[in-house]
C-alpha cells in the first residue's frame, strides 16, 4: 500500500496505521517505552510500513535497556549507601 499525504484519501488500514505510529512516538516523548512498543508492534501487523515500525520497536527496546541498567546502578549506589550507613 501506498501513502497518501491527504487523510482523506487513505485506506482505513493506514489511517490506523498512522494513528498506532503517532501515539507510539508520544508515548516515547514522555518515555513510557513498553506502551510505545506496543502500538508500534500492533501497527507492524498492519503491514503498512513494517521497517518503520520495526525501527521504532527496535530504538525503543534500546532505551529500555539503557533505562534498565540506570535502575541497576541506582540499586547498587543504594544498597552500598545502606551498607555503609548500616556499618556506621
Amino acid at each position: 500500500m501506498t501513502h497518501h499525504e491527504n487523510n482523506e484519501d487513505l485506506s482505513p488500514e493506514e489511517k490506523k496505521f498512522r494513528e498506532l505510529m503517532t501515539n507510539g512516538d508520544d508515548f516515547v516523548k514522555i518515555e513510557i517505552y513498553r506502551s510505545a512498543i506496543s502500538r508500534y508492534k500492533e501497527a507492524a501487523m498492519l503491514g503498512i510500513d513494517n521497517d518503520l515500525a520495526n525501527r521504532k520497536i527496535a530504538d525503543c527496546e534500546k532505551l529500555l535497556q539503557n533505562e534498565r541498567k540506570w535502575i541497576y546502578v541506582v540499586l547498587a549506589v543504594a544498597a552500598v549507601s545502606a551498607l555503609l550507613i548500616w556499618l556506621l
